[in-house]
C-alpha cells in the first residue's frame, strides 16, 4: 500500500480554495498519524542530514539493482521529510517547516556526486521539489531573517553542475567496462 496515498489525492494545496494558511486541512490526523509512527526516523534523516554535504562512501555493485535500490532510498527518505515539511507549513509550524527543508536539502546533498546517471536523474528530481518547498516558505513568509541566512549557503551549494556530469559520465563509462 502507498504510504502517502491518503496524502495524494488531496487537491494542491497552494490552489485550495477552503484552505487558509495554519488552519486545519483534510487529512492532518492521517498525516499527523503517519508522521506520528515515524518519528524516529524523521528524527534520524535530520541528525544525519542537516547541513551535510556530498558523502563518499564505497559501493559494493552486484548488479544494476544496487544503484536504483540505493538511489530510491534517497527519494524515500525525501519524500517523508517533505511530508513532514507540508505539514508543518499548513500547521503553521514555521521551526518545524525549516528543521524540514534543510533535512531535504542535506539528502539532496548527499547525493550530489554519486557518478551515475540514474542517481544524478534523482538528485535533481528530488532537487526540484527542495526548492519548489523553498519558494513556498519564501512566499509565505515561513522563514526569519537567521533561518534565511543558513539556507542560503545551501542554496549557492547547487551550483557547479558541470563537475557533477563530469563524474557521471566517467562513472558510466565505468560500469559499461
Amino acid at each position: 500500500k502507498d504510504p502517502f496515498s491518503f496524502y495524494r489525492y488531496e487537491p494542491d494545496y497552494k490552489t485550495e480554495k477552503d484552505w487558509v494558511y495554519g488552519e486545519a486541512y483534510r487529512c492532518e490526523s492521517e498525516a499527523a498519524e503517519y508522521l506520528q509512527t515515524w518519528k524516529e526516523l524523521r528524527d534520524e534523516i535530520r541528525e544525519l542530514t542537516t547541513g551535510a554535504g556530498p558523502i563518499w562512501t564505497r559501493l559494493e555493485i552486484e548488479s544494476y539493482n544496487t544503484l536504483l535500490q540505493s538511489a530510491q532510498n534517497s527519494v524515500l527518505a525525501c519524500q517523508l521529510m517533505r511530508l513532514e515539511f507540508e505539514d508543518a507549513i499548513r500547521r503553521g509550524d514555521h521551526r518545524q517547516a525549516y528543521e524540514s527543508w534543510m533535512s531535504q536539502m542535506g539528502i539532496v546533498r548527499s547525493i550530489e556526486y554519486e557518478p551515475f546517471e540514474r542517481s544524478q536523474s534523482i538528485h535533481l528530481r528530488i532537487l526540484e521539489t527542495c526548492l519548489a518547498d523553498l519558494k513556498l516558505a519564501i512566499e509565505l513568509d515561513v522563514l526569519d531573517e537567521r533561518q534565511l541566512e543558513a539556507v542560503l549557503p545551501q542554496v549557492k551549494s547547487c551550483d557547479g553542475f558541470g563537475q557533477k556530469y563530469r563524474l557521471m559520465v566517467a562513472g558510466e563509462r565505468a560500469m559499461s567496462l
